[in-house]
Order: C-alpha cells, then structure tokens, then sequence
C-alpha cells in the first residue's frame, strides 16, 4: 500500500466501483456503502 495524489487516481487501473466508494469516503453525509440484490441486478446503495 502506498498513498498516490487525488489526481493520479485516472491513471490507475481501479476497480469499478471505486469511485462509488470514493465518495462516501470524502462526503460527511454518507457512512455506507452496500450491495443490493435487486433481481438479477446488483445496485450500489450509499447512505
């Protein structure tokens, strides 16, 4: 692990979702990130 700067993060081969999860780290509104089974569908829930 090591730490990158915010605007190195497109160069980076990240996973779907990391941008999902990246902004329930930097809002103070949000706490969770989940996986929802909707269907034959996962939906990404932030809360």
């Amino acid at each position: 692990m090591y730490w990158i700067k915010k605007a190195e993060l497109p160069t980076l081969n990240l996973v779907n979702d990391f941008y999902d999860l990246l902004s329930v780290m930097l809002d103070e509104n949000l706490s969770e990130f989940q996986y929802i089974i909707d269907g034959e569908e996962w939906r990404i829930v932030k809360k």
